[in-house]
């Protein structure tokens, strides 16, 4: 892909945002208590609360990558990694 393609896609198709209302978000960042809450609200079963906190053990110990684009003001603690929407 040329950078005279991705010069003409416009923004406009991905700079929108859905009209979603939620039953529930959970606090922002990525906790063991986020992930024992999706557990939770889900019903879902044992092996899977333990899979997601294997996942979040690697996940807190992985350090932010130093190549790519700069990531440094990506504050991963403002972010709401759940949230259900209603009748979902």
């Amino acid at each position: 892909m040329s950078q005279s393609f991705a010069a003409e896609i416009s923004r406009e198709l991905f700079d929108k945002s859905d009209d979603v209302a939620y039953d529930n978000e959970l606090e922002y960042g990525l906790s063991e208590a986020v992930v024992r809450r999706i557990w939770e609200q889900n019903d879902e079963p044992d092996w899977m609360l333990e899979h997601r906190l294997q996942c979040l053990k690697i996940y807190n110990e992985t350090p932010m990558p130093k190549w790519g684009p700069d990531l440094s003001k990506l504050d991963l603690d403002k972010i709401c990694y759940y949230a259900k929407p209603k009748g979902g």
